[in-house]
């Protein structure tokens, strides 16, 4: 590993010791903050592909130095065989080879932190490489991709026909808004912005005008998101590492339960901060932006990650996990999910999505407890959808109390067990994360299993009587609706 050291850290340790806060989280938050005026500057570069290539790369390497100093090299070792690689063989074999070497790499940084940095808690230029590994095995399997026909609808749309010189994949590579948290372009997106070719529909071909409301919601609102983080860490509340792990007998089992609750809750505002910020990028450059809405409102959905409200009431594992990171969640879906369907792994392709997805984070055995648990989730979820729904409103109807009541149990059911399985992702360690299960009644398992074996085996039904009564009843009610109309 090279050397985290930069130029400006001098600059900043005043600041870092009067806050009482590490320099390098001061130099992050600081490049969060000034990456919005930086964004607005851009907008008024010349109409000029190769000079936006240049500036925008270059500010990416640039920052990438005064963030990590000479870490900030290492993305050579990645970024340059994937582009030669694929230059000279457009086949999936070696879109393939790309993956392991960007994946392999990866692996070897979270290793060299899990036996040199323990449980220690730094912004680290390893994070830039998970995203640039997205970005790199992405335009590999896209540039694969434009010698077959038979693609979804996402891999058509995505698949690279004209191989990029050097300086758009230096744009491309480096592009700075997102380069250091994502989410990160698709290399066609980030050409369509470039070349101005997906404002075609705005008068003057000219950027959209940013969404000055929004803008003002997503950036402040991610700073506000820090401080509250910030002070919640510095002042904690219930903590398992106390009640459960330490003096386990001076509480019950629903306090306990509270305190995984309350936990995971407040973590995932540090993530809510940090892509709301860049969700304002989007939204102050013009990169973000996917298109008008039916009203002929301006869409900047390119650089939504997550949509917090929609999480964190949501009813199903399943779209919890669509919902959040969601470009990690697309390129999950379309580069390793997809790719195993009609191989021998298609069997087994949600739990090795899932594997792959923790290898991804890092190899701390917490990731992979929860994410092989989170898939076992997502088969809930489906059968839920598939078993249970239908019943309730078949027997009781969707405008009956039965159903409203049914449905905010599942959503604060969902919400609950959700927190139980990420505990162990953010505690890290085996031997922690199994005694608070342990000590907890692994009740964040046992009654999902519970449900998972009774809607597969002995899901309940109405009669069929029962069932052609309720649709006749629905459609009765429906020709009546529209007689009224």
């Amino acid at each position: 590993m090279f050397s985290n050291y930069s130029v400006v850290d001098e600059w900043v340790q005043p600041i870092s010791k009067g806050l009482n806060v590490p320099i390098d989280q001061v130099k992050y938050f600081t490049n969060a903050i000034i990456a919005a005026p930086i964004c607005f500057g851009l907008r008024y570069l010349p109409n000029n592909k190769n000079i936006k290539h240049i500036v925008y790369g270059t500010l990416g390497m640039i920052f990438s130095y005064l963030l990590f100093g000479q870490e900030s090299i290492t993305v050579i070792f990645t970024t340059i065989p994937v582009y030669l690689i694929m230059k000279y063989n457009k086949t999936q074999k070696a879109a393939n080879i790309c993956f392991i070497i960007t994946f392999g790499y990866l692996l070897y940084r979270h290793i060299y932190l899990y036996f040199n940095k323990y449980l220690i808690w730094t912004v680290e230029f390893t994070t830039t490489h998970m995203i640039l590994t997205l970005k790199l095995t992405g335009f590999a399997f896209s540039v694969a991709n434009s010698n077959k026909k038979e693609l979804t609808k996402y891999l058509e749309i995505h698949k690279i026909n004209k191989y990029p010189n050097i300086i758009e994949y230096y744009g491309f590579i480096f592009f700075y808004p997102g380069l250091f948290s994502g989410p990160t372009l698709e290399y066609n997106d980030y050409m369509s912005f470039i070349d101005m070719s997906r404002f075609k529909e705005i008068k003057g071909n000219q950027l959209p005008k940013i969404p000055i409301l929004k803008f003002i919601e997503h950036y402040f609102g991610g700073i506000i998101l820090y401080f509250i983080y910030a002070y919640i860490n510095s002042n904690p509340l219930p903590d398992p590492e106390y009640y459960i792990l330490k003096h386990p007998e001076t509480c019950n089992i629903g306090w306990k339960l509270l305190t995984i609750w309350w936990t995971v809750s407040t973590l995932r505002l540090k993530y809510y901060g940090t892509w709301k910020l860049t969700e304002s990028l989007g939204e102050i450059s013009g990169c973000g932006y996917t298109g008008t809405t039916k009203e002929g409102k301006d869409q900047f959905l390119l650089y939504r990650n997550v949509s917090i409200l929609e999480f964190e009431i949501c009813r199903s594992c399943k779209v919890n996990m669509d919902l959040w990171n969601t470009y990690v969640q697309k390129w999950l879906k379309n580069y390793v999910y997809v790719s195993m369907i009609g191989t021998p792994l298609e069997k087994y392709k949600t739990t090795l999505t899932m594997v792959v997805c923790a290898f991804w984070h890092g190899v701390y055995p917490g990731y992979y407890i929860s994410f092989l648990i989170l898939g076992f989730d997502k088969d809930l979820s489906n059968l839920i959808y598939k078993r249970l729904d239908p019943f309730m409103k078949i027997k009781f109807g969707e405008k009956s109390i039965q159903w409203k009541l049914y449905d905010i149990l599942l959503r604060v059911f969902n919400h609950w067990h959700l927190n139980y399985a990420v505990y162990p992702f953010m505690r890290f360690e085996l031997i922690p994360s199994l005694i608070v299960l342990y000590r907890t009644y692994f009740l964040g398992y046992l009654i999902p299993l519970f449900l998972y074996l009774w809607l597969s085996y002995y899901p309940p039904h109405l009669s069929y009587q029962n069932t052609m009564n309720e649709q006749l009843k629905q459609q009765k009610d429906s020709t009546l609706l529209k007689k009224e109309d």
